[in-house]
């Protein structure tokens, strides 16, 4: 479980460095070509991870999950590749929550510092968690609470792209 937190932690040191590249003009602006802005991106990461990823875990840890049911194909795809593959549909927590412009950068960083906190207090409790106890995830299938907090770091990776897409059309301009 270390080395699940340690590249937690890389992702979001590096997120947050990646923030001192912005100004609130640029921060705020979608592109043509996306559907997002970069702060919208940063929104949905934080918000998948306070609303949906760290309740998961809170529920694997005090062992109210079930203990039937195994990941589905994209989930043991996604956790043997270490990657979340690109979905073609919208979650459910998407379609319910749809990221919203951030207050501005400032608040950004301050929920990356809050983050990083939290998954460094979890660390602990999860490393020794029952891997039985288990909540549905709707694309990947039933995940435990060591599963549940490796898909911080996923999730991380995976919007990644789009904040390369995204700063590829500020540098170039398409």
């Amino acid at each position: 479980m270390r080395k699940y937190y340690k590249l937690f932690e890389d992702q979001a040191k590096f997120w947050m460095a990646e923030l001192s590249k912005y100004n609130e003009g640029p921060f705020a602006k979608v592109p043509e070509n996306q559907a997002r802005s970069i702060g919208q991106i940063y929104t949905s990461m934080m918000d998948h991870s306070f609303e949906t990823i760290l309740p998961a875990i809170e529920k694997c840890l005090a062992n109210t999950g079930a203990a039937n049911g195994g990941k589905s194909f994209r989930g043991r795809l996604s956790f043997m590749r270490n990657n979340l593959s690109q979905s073609s549909t919208k979650t459910k927590f998407q379609e319910k929550n749809p990221s919203k412009q951030p207050e501005n950068i400032m608040a950004v960083r301050d929920r990356i510092i809050k983050l990083m906190k939290e998954m460094s207090e979890l660390y602990p409790r999860v490393e020794n968690a029952p891997k039985s106890s288990k909540i549905k995830h709707d694309e990947l299938g039933m995940l435990n609470a060591q599963e549940w907090y490796r898909l911080v770091e996923l999730d991380f990776k995976y919007h990644l792209r789009f904040k390369q897409k995204i700063d590829q059309y500020f540098i170039n301009g398409k």
